[in-house]
């Protein structure tokens, strides 16, 4: 087993691919009495078309399978695996999203005892055409609840503004008409190419015993036949440079009017600096929240002039190619908003002192986290969907920004690659 030390807060994580592939990676966390597991497939409702390498012939399915497979996952022959994680005094459930699916428990007791059966649960596929008939009316009202949801629709229409093809704008249940059209033999397949330990990872924080930890997943999994069919190809979407819509605007039953302004950057943009997508997402971060976040002069500017009662919600997030940059609020001055959102993009530029003043700030929440199993597990996690691994090294990183660096990536931001969409009170 790997042991790999975390630079600047002297904590040691445990990393370990068994022989079937399953990455595992383990903290165990002193003065703590709880643990949080997460086991992960590299698939959400993004892969709609895919086939093992060598294969000639794609398997494409409707939208919504990989959410559709989560809910059969805790089906089992006579019994739901979630009542038995109950039962135990634990807490399970699942999410799944455009890239991947999750399993999660968390608890204080019967750790050995649950995180086998989270193993096996999820490595047994249980598929009956009553339970997947039973889901589906349970799924088409989920789905139905979603596209009724004015927050959900705002996210979509977002996505829908930014992409013209990428599948980030396709509803993780699918449509009505996705559910109805979703098969045994979709979810077969589905569960067959991605369901994988080698296409998996399990990442466990908390009070637990790596060794022991290490030797139920290792005689749990021993159980299993696992296939190796070799990696698996996702199709290539192919997604213009440009944002698909620069505005547009929702009406809905909604009081005050919410307004989110995206950036679109693909990854090109950035080549020629030779940077990894780890370390531009570090400076992206810090640009956009020290021009735009709640202690900005953006921000204050927009408290100064009444423009909005709070500052606005400012993130970074990598989907596939692409790097997007969010400034969402909630204001009925939507207009002086906008102007002022403006002036402070075509003027976006960052100084050692606000450098200084948000890695205070990142370093306090990241060495935080250590302290939480949920949040350092959430951590590890969206690590290795975005990078592929988890970085030992990230205090060390952010201890050395470049601020040459973080001028070179301003300038390679196209300030006008921006989508503005509004949700406004639907006209009487």
């Amino acid at each position: 087993m790997e042991k790999i030390s975390i630079l600047g807060v002297k904590e040691t994580i445990y990393k370990e691919v068994l022989d079937n592939g399953l990455e595992v990676i383990m903290y165990p966390m002193k003065n703590v009495s709880d643990f949080s597991v997460k086991l992960t497939t590299k698939y959400g409702n993004d892969y709609v078309k895919f086939k093992h390498e060598g294969d000639s012939k794609w398997i494409e399915t409707p939208f919504g399978v990989a959410h559709f497979l989560e809910h059969l996952t805790f089906h089992m022959d006579g019994y739901e695996a979630m009542d038995v994680i109950t039962k135990d005094g634990n807490y399970s459930n699942a999410y799944t999203n455009s890239d991947c699916t999750t399993y999660v428990l968390s608890g204080t007791i019967n750790y050995e005892k649950d995180l086998a059966f989270l193993l096996k649960y999820v490595f047994t596929p249980y598929y009956t055409s009553e339970t997947v008939e039973k889901e589906r009316g349970i799924i088409r009202e989920e789905a139905k609840r979603s596209f009724d949801n004015v927050d959900n629709q705002f996210y979509y229409n977002c996505k829908k503004a930014i992409y013209k093809n990428n599948h980030h704008r396709d509803y993780v249940t699918g449509s009505v008409e996705d559910v109805d059209n979703i098969t045994i033999d979709d979810i077969t397949n589905a569960y067959n190419t991605f369901y994988k330990p080698s296409n998996m990872f399990l990442v466990i924080c908390g009070s637990i015993d790596v060794d022991k930890s290490l030797d139920i997943i290792k005689s749990t999994l021993n159980e299993f036949d696992f296939k190796n069919e070799g990696k698996v190809v996702v199709e290539d979407v192919d997604e213009q440079v440009e944002v698909y819509k620069h505005e547009s605007i929702i009406e809905d039953k909604v009081n005050i009017i919410k307004t989110s302004v995206s950036f679109k950057m693909p990854f090109s943009y950035f080549s020629s600096l030779k940077l990894s997508t780890r370390d531009l997402y570090r400076y992206l971060h810090f640009i956009f929240t020290i021009n735009f976040g709640a202690t900005s002069d953006f921000a204050i500017d927009i408290e100064n002039n009444n423009i909005a009662p709070s500052s606005p919600s400012v993130y970074v997030e990598i989907e596939d190619n692409f790097f997007i940059g969010t400034i969402e609020i909630t204001t009925n001055k939507d207009k002086e908003y906008i102007e002022l959102l403006k002036k402070y993009i075509s003027n976006i530029s960052v100084d050692e002192q606000s450098i200084i003043r948000k890695r205070n700030s990142v370093i306090g929440n990241y060495i935080m986290h250590f302290d939480d199993s949920n949040d350092v597990n959430h951590d590890i996690g969206s690590d290795i969907l975005m990078f592929g691994d988890y970085a030992p090294d990230e205090m060390e990183k952010l201890n050395n920004l470049d601020i040459n660096m973080i001028n070179k990536i301003i300038k390679l931001i196209d300030k006008n690659n921006y989508s503005i969409i509004k949700l406004v009170p639907k006209k009487k």
